[in-house]
């Protein structure tokens, strides 16, 4: 082999070498095939770098699809699922259902159906613009950036369960739901109950209003 030859070989070798890792990179982006099998990814399965605290609003646990995130707050009196987009923003509810599929530690199951269910009063309840957002609080109002829009009050699909004698990690529930809008019109994840968690209003509750202004109580996250 000329010495013109192996220089040129071994500079189309660098070049595949060095392509490699740019291309595992993108592999690893939200709208990824992998995440769609990701089941229960929860607060401590946070990828580096990536933070799900804009979708804690509810102090629940997060798992990530294809095209959707959703937070399942367990509480003593059932199951609630919240819905936001790839990008973390709130989402309505609409014309999606499902069914939670209950396993508890002894080996028994249930199957339960989630059901539309609006906040009710008293309840943490997130208010936000589908058209910015950016535009997201724990009370009514209005968005200025519409002129005056009123905000939508995040509404969640409901499984009814007493789980107030079930201990932390004795259940685990899969989720299926369908009906979804946009590019994933099913989705499935599986969440382990680790604590119920209060579904009160921030200010009842002694709590802050957002994630993010509880990282100073004890809550975890990562800047996003």
């Amino acid at each position: 082999m000329t010495y013109s030859a192996r220089f040129l070989a071994i500079t189309l070798g660098l070049g595949l070498a060095a392509g490699v890792p740019a291309v595992r990179a993108q592999s690893g982006g939200h709208g990824d095939d992998t995440h769609a099998s990701m089941h229960g990814t929860g607060r401590g399965g946070e990828t580096p770098g990536h933070s799900h605290e804009k979708c804690e609003l509810h102090l629940g646990q997060v798992s990530m699809t294809k095209a959707h995130h959703f937070e399942t707050v367990f509480a003593a009196d059932g199951i609630r699922i919240y819905f936001y987009t790839g990008d973390q923003s709130p989402l309505l509810v609409e014309k999606a259902e499902g069914k939670a599929t209950l396993r508890f530690k002894d080996g028994t199951s249930r199957e339960i159906p989630l059901v539309l269910q609006k906040p009710k009063e008293g309840e943490r309840t997130v208010y936000f613009c589908p058209m910015h957002e950016d535009v997201v609080q724990m009370e009514p109002g209005e968005c200025l950036k519409c002129g005056g829009m009123r905000l939508f009050a995040q509404d969640y699909l409901y499984a009814k369960a007493d789980l107030s004698k079930v201990e932390p990690g004795a259940l685990e529930a899969t989720i299926r739901i369908k009906g979804l809008s946009g590019g994933e019109p099913e989705a499935l994840f599986t969440e382990t109950y680790e604590g119920a968690a209060t579904t009160m209003r921030p200010e009842e509750a002694g709590e802050a209003a957002v994630p993010g202004e509880a990282k100073e109580a004890g809550h975890e996250g990562h800047a996003h």
